[in-house]
C-alpha cells in the first residue's frame, strides 16, 4: 500500500511538472511580438541641406497578429510608406524612412523611431536611426 501512495504522489508530481511546463511555454509564445530588423537603421551618409530615403523592417515574431497603433519620429526624420499595420505572425512589414538634412550640422545624428503595437510585453518599440551630416560636395 506504501509502494501504492508512493508511486503515486510521485505520479502526481511529475504531471503537474508537465502542465506547468506546457503552460509556460504556451504563454512564452501567446501573442503579437515586435522585433526590429536591425539594431540601429542606418541612412548612410547625407550632405549637408540634403536628403535620404531608406527601407526597413519589422517583424512579428508572436503568434497572433501585430497591430502597430502609431509611429513617432522627430528633429527631421519622418516615416511613410508601412506596407502593412496589421502583421501576422512570422511576417513582416516594410518602413521607409528619411531624414532632412536641411537644418543638421556636420557629424552623426542620432534620434529614434517610437512604434507602438498591441504587443504587451513591448508596447513602445524605440529603433535608433542615425545618419551621417557629411558636406555637400562642389558642382
Amino acid at each position: 500500500m506504501r509502494v501504492r501512495i508512493y508511486f503515486m504522489k510521485r505520479l502526481c508530481l511529475a504531471a503537474a511538472i508537465i502542465i506547468l511546463g506546457i503552460s509556460a511555454l504556451h504563454a512564452a509564445g501567446a501573442g503579437p511580438r515586435i522585433n526590429a530588423i536591425g539594431k540601429e537603421w542606418d541612412l548612410g551618409n547625407v550632405p549637408m541641406g540634403g536628403k535620404a530615403e531608406k527601407v526597413f523592417e519589422i517583424s512579428n515574431g508572436g503568434s497572433s497578429d501585430l497591430v502597430i497603433e502609431n509611429v513617432k519620429s522627430c528633429c527631421g526624420y519622418s516615416v511613410t510608406d508601412i506596407s502593412s499595420w496589421k502583421i501576422k505572425p512570422g511576417k513582416r512589414s516594410k518602413f521607409r524612412v528619411s531624414v532632412d538634412a536641411s537644418r543638421k550640422g556636420l557629424g552623426t545624428d542620432r534620434k529614434e523611431i517610437m512604434i507602438r503595437s498591441n504587443d504587451k510585453e513591448s508596447p513602445l518599440l524605440r529603433v535608433p536611426v542615425r545618419s551621417e551630416i557629411v558636406k555637400k560636395r562642389s558642382s
